[in-house]
């Protein structure tokens, strides 16, 4: 047991630079610059990525045509800022944490 603990706190240090990388963005989004996201028909070069990562945390097809509907919804941001960063299970960490290896995150 007490190996499978260390296993996941080894795991959340290694996802936590991603975490407050996210944090400072999620601070600085507003709805105009969400529109503007929503507004390309392909997303330029790591847009696609961080999407990808968001629409994995929440619980949504890693696709650029359902992160342009979850944009479109107007409690989006809101959903995103109470995100419980403390429960997002230690699965959707290990598949973020792929996307965040890629250059373009």
């Amino acid at each position: 047991m007490e190996h499978l603990k260390n296993d996941a706190e080894a795991d959340l240090k290694k996802a936590e630079p991603a975490l407050l990388a996210a944090e400072v963005g999620l601070a600085n989004l507003t709805k105009d610059k969400l529109s503007v996201v929503k507004s390309y028909s392909t997303p330029p070069g790591g847009v696609d990525v961080v999407l990808n990562a968001v629409m994995i945390l929440l619980n949504k097809e890693a696709s650029w045509a359902v992160a342009k509907k979850e944009l479109a919804d107007t409690s989006f941001l809101q959903r995103l800022q109470n995100i419980d960063k403390g429960r997002v299970p230690i699965n959707t960490l290990k598949r973020i944490e792929k996307l965040t290896q890629d250059p373009k995150m």
